[in-house]
């Protein structure tokens, strides 16, 4: 059994804010990838901030955006203290 930390993290919330200055045929495919990797229900979660992005989430959509050739810092629609429960 891990522990898990009592302690609270910085989490990302909302996607939206993420596709404001992107080319339209960036996002399509940027969505794609992710919609492929968290399923349609949890994608939308995460692009509505219903749900944080766990900091390894976030990671990824960082080094995904970067390898797509994102040359800007990914812009989030805002940041909340969360357990990573």
């Amino acid at each position: 059994m891990s522990h898990r930390s009592s302690e609270p993290i910085r989490m990302a919330v909302g996607l939206t804010r993420l596709y404001s200055d992107m080319p339209g045929r960036m996002e399509r495919a940027f969505k794609g990838h992710l919609i492929s990797r968290y399923g349609r229900k949890r994608y939308y979660e995460y692009h509505n901030g219903t749900r944080p992005l766990p900091p390894v989430e976030e990671a990824f959509i960082r080094h995904l955006l970067k390898t797509g050739g994102w040359t800007e810092e990914p812009q989030f629609d805002g940041y909340v203290e969360d357990f990573e429960w």
